[in-house]
């Protein structure tokens, strides 16, 4: 059995062992101090481990192996391994024991290699330089040094040690320092610490198996008055400084390099603040490199009726961006802002800017992409009414939508006035299309197919006075309100319908054009003979450049002529009148078949077979007792019928 003199030689020996070296970690090498003993084994090391110049806070696994020499050498007994040691800002305190003969006589000389894995680590690392072991019966420096780094006054052998005096090596049995100890045990034997000294392993974070925490006050990282629970601040103002950095290194699963969650009604998980008033600055920034990752993915979970947001954005600026979306890829299908919403009323993309003046955007999509698209909007909801994208504006002259440049594109139906058109554009209202300088066209339609029709207007309604088409000139003449280049046709009679010139108040009165098999050119006038009893008539100078086939009719004005007669047939525009009485009024009549070059290169046939899409089908079909079905213009008529059938289309493409 030891004695108590035994004892307290061993608890010196693991005791006085106290040493404040800096280890060279990742390429950095602090002041390194000597560490001595008394030669007996065990005994404790103390020390700070730094990394890239910051104390460590980890779990850190230590092996511990004794050398005869600096470098090289030969191993003095077994390692000794530590796994999972709390270092604490750096300070940690180990128990180590290489065996009763580690240490020969008083004056033997040892080096300890120290090697680490912390959980930033991919492998051991092994420190260099080797730390000196001497044998001595204290380590009066190395106290002095942590005393000193510490901020602490050292004693002297005294009662009443002054700031910042000399640690007494071979001084009186010395009592306490002044508010404190030096943890040696008893009154030092060579002095104490006095001041305020605290064991460099003293420390608010406490250790719970392998975990390390704190319940008092404030964590600061690069500041010492923290206002938060954890505060972190870059103190530098380099380039690219990183005041804070999470790293989830998983290769697989769900990992989070950040994971933020707030309780609170009204709180926020993450709050990203740039508070600077110029310059390209970010409140977040964000990125993601996976072939499939998302830079920002906002999820608002609750299911309930509240307005929640996946991601609410919101700029105040007279020129800010509620969203910027940004897709700089110059090749593929990319996608500047990609909104989707699968919620029967949900919205794809919902921007708000609301200041009141200035450019400002709640929704800004930009694509450099020669596939790219500046917004997309994709509502896949297959029930109610979702809207991919939706425009709205409270003031009565602006736009809900707006676009300039370029072309603006849109598939399937389009509905002005309804939500649910039956045609590729429908609109209930008034369309106004105004043919300005350069543009010929105020409204174009162009039929590729047979059968079709490029313009088409039905009148539909049941009872009063209905207009196919309406078309109407302001100008007397000149104008045309209808104007056909190429062959005209009507089912019904052509007519012209004016107001009753007896009654224009309440009467309507119709004339009709003449019909006949054949395009017929007729000229008319009246001509008075000479003494003969003859006279020529003169016709248009492009009489005969239109007309051929002509025939003559004459009527004797006054008194009865019974021997008129052409004298002349028409050449060189005009023809002969010659048999009446001298000074005698004639009326005449000229017929000709139009035989200019648009007849001469497009037949006019009086009958002819309907194409074979239109057999079967009528242009009345009711005038011969069939049913509406079989009308030719029927699809154009029924205009419940072409959106059944467009609706039935579109269900038999989402069966397919």
């Amino acid at each position: 059995m030891m004695t108590t003199e035994t004892n307290d030689r061993h608890f010196l020996s693991r005791l006085l062992l106290l040493t404040a070296i800096c280890l060279m970690y990742r390429g950095e090498v602090f002041g390194q101090q000597v560490v001595e003993t008394k030669g007996e084994a065990p005994f404790t090391y103390r020390g700070q481990l730094m990394r890239q110049g910051k104390p460590v806070g980890d779990l850190v696994d230590f092996e511990f192996t004794l050398w005869d020499a600096a470098e090289g050498g030969s191993q003095i007994g077994q390692p000794q391994w530590v796994i999972g040691q709390a270092v604490v800002e750096g300070l940690f305190s180990v128990s180590l024991d290489f065996g009763a003969d580690s240490f020969i006589g008083n004056t033997t000389e040892r080096w300890l290699e120290i090697t680490v894995l912390s959980s930033l680590d991919t492998e051991p690392v092994t420190l260099v330089p080797r730390q000196r072991i001497a044998v001595a019966p204290v380590c009066a420096v190395c106290l002095e040094d942590v005393a000193r780094r510490r901020g602490r006054a050292p004693g002297s052998g005294t009662a009443t040690p002054t700031d910042r005096g000399p640690v007494a090596v071979t001084g009186d049995v010395g009592r306490d320092g002044r508010n404190g100890r030096d943890g040696l045990g008893k009154d030092g034997a060579n002095g104490h610490v006095g001041d305020t000294f605290e064991d460099p392993m003293a420390s608010p974070w406490q250790v719970n198996g392998s975990d390390i925490y704190y319940t008092t006050g404030n964590v600061g990282i690069g500041t010492s008055t923290p206002q938060n629970d954890l505060y972190v601040v870059n103190p530098t103002a380099a380039d690219n400084e990183i005041a804070m950095v999470g790293w989830a290194n998983g290769a697989t699963g769900r990992t989070f390099g950040g994971w933020f969650q707030s309780l609170s009604s009204q709180g926020r998980g993450i709050q990203g603040y740039a508070s600077s008033t110029t310059g390209l600055t970010f409140g977040g920034l964000f990125q993601s490199d996976g072939d499939e990752g998302r830079g920002v993915y906002g999820f608002a979970k609750n299911t309930g009726d509240s307005a929640t947001y996946g991601g609410y954005f919101q700029a105040k600026s007279t020129k800010g961006r509620g969203v910027f979306g940004y897709a700089d890829s110059s090749t593929g299908t990319t996608f500047g802002v990609l909104g989707q919403a699968r919620s029967s009323r949900g919205r794809g993309v919902y921007g708000l800017a609301n200041s009141t003046s200035g450019l400002n955007y709640g929704v800004y999509g930009q694509s450099n992409s020669t596939d790219g698209v500046a917004v997309m909007g994709w509502a896949d909801s297959a029930e109610g009414s979702p809207k991919a994208v939706w425009g709205h504006t409270e003031n009565s002259g602006g736009f809900a939508g707006y676009f300039t440049g370029g072309k603006t594109y849109f598939e399937k139906r389009i509905g002005v006035g309804t939500t649910s058109p039956a045609y590729e554009i429908e609109v209930v209202g008034t369309i106004f299309a105004e043919a300005t300088d350069g543009v010929y066209e105020a409204i174009r339609g162009e039929s590729a197919a047979s059968g079709t029709y490029a313009v088409s207007g039905v009148a539909v309604a049941s009872s009063g006075t209905r207009y196919g088409g309406w078309f109407g000139t302001l100008a007397s003449s000149g104008n045309y309100a209808v104007y056909g280049d190429g062959n005209t046709g009507a089912s019904g009679v052509k007519a012209f319908h004016i107001d009753h010139p007896m009654d224009p108040a309440n009467k309507f009165l119709n004339h009709y054009s003449t019909e006949s098999p054949v395009p017929y050119l007729t000229y008319r006038g009246t001509v008075v003979l000479d003494g003969a009893g003859e006279a020529w008539v003169d016709l248009p100078d492009y009489f005969e450049a239109i007309n051929r086939d002509y025939h003559y009719q004459l009527t004797a004005v006054g008194a009865p002529g019974p021997n008129l007669y052409i004298a002349d047939k028409i050449s060189g525009n005009r023809f002969r009148i010659a048999g009446g009485t001298p000074g005698g009024e004639v009326s005449w009549t000229v017929t000709g078949t139009r035989d200019d070059p648009w007849v001469r290169a497009h037949e006019t046939p009086d009958a002819y077979d309907k194409p074979v899409e239109q057999r079967g089908l009528y242009i009345r079909p009711e005038l011969y007792g069939r049913p509406q079905s079989e009308g030719i213009f029927a699809r154009y008529k029924d205009r419940s019928k072409r959106a059944a059938q467009e609706g039935e289309a579109d269900s038999q493409r989402s069966r397919d």
